[in-house]
């Protein structure tokens, strides 16, 4: 991915990480590399928590593995507390995060008191 004139191939947080390729090929490389420079450090990575999502636009079924596994292709996943959806829509994690909000203010006390210091 180009952002600014730079290519992005990850986004890491904490312990996750999202790898962003042009290609199946180039994904299962970076997957290569991320499992064997991970495995120097003591770390794995799981396959069963590993998922891949493609663009809504192509209908491309990837085949990428992670040693003898198979990762999973999904149509959305959750990172980071948000829903990403492979139609890189937000609307629907809008709306879902709005639904959330809506029920936790409907169950507070009608009036309360807030006591704060400037």
């Amino acid at each position: 991915m180009l952002v600014s004139g730079s290519v992005i191939t990850d986004l890491r947080f904490a312990d996750d990480i999202s790898l962003l390729a042009n290609s199946e090929l180039d994904l299962q490389s970076q997957f290569v590399k991320l499992n064997r420079s991970s495995g120097q450090f003591g770390l794995r990575i799981s396959g069963t928590k590993s998922e891949l999502i493609e663009r809504e636009t192509s209908q491309v079924v990837m085949h990428i593995k992670l040693g003898n596994t198979n990762l999973s292709q999904v149509g959305e996943f959750v990172y980071l507390g948000s829903t990403i959806w492979s139609d890189t829509s937000a609307d629907r994690d809008i709306a879902r995060r709005i639904g959330i909000v809506d029920g936790v203010t409907r169950n507070l006390p009608k009036y309360m008191v807030c006591q704060g210091h400037l």
